[in-house]
């Protein structure tokens, strides 16, 4: 999760981010489904919220859901030589882009 200062937690809990811009999130089999149902519907409902990552754990691929005027846009990021740029996030006002093969080092990939 990537927030814009100042941190804003909901009232009476001390775990609960309300300001986030950016969330990722792991899919695994058991997770999956609820993150790209559920939990998604409710991260739309955030306003700060512009960016979504889906991350496979097996295989170089990242959903990228971007938040626009006309709603929200898939990108999918594949591939080692993918390369997953985030708008939402800055260095020297220029978005940060993370390459797959960088995203996934060390992570034993399957095979097809």
């Amino acid at each position: 999760m990537v927030i814009q200062e100042p941190l804003e937690l909901k009232p009476g809990r001390a775990d609960t981010v309300v300001n986030p811009v950016l969330v990722a999130e792991v899919l695994s089999q058991s997770t999956r489904g609820n993150d790209l149902g559920d939990k998604f519907t409710a991260y739309r409902t955030i306003p700060t919220l512009m960016e979504y990552l889906t991350i496979e754990q097996d295989m170089a691929r990242v959903n990228h859901w971007v938040r626009s005027p006309e709603g929200w846009l898939l990108r999918d990021v594949m591939g080692l030589d993918g390369v997953l740029t985030l708008g939402a996030i800055a260095i020297d006002d220029k978005p940060v882009e993370i390459q797959l093969a960088d995203l996934y080092n060390k992570v034993e990939l399957e095979t097809v």
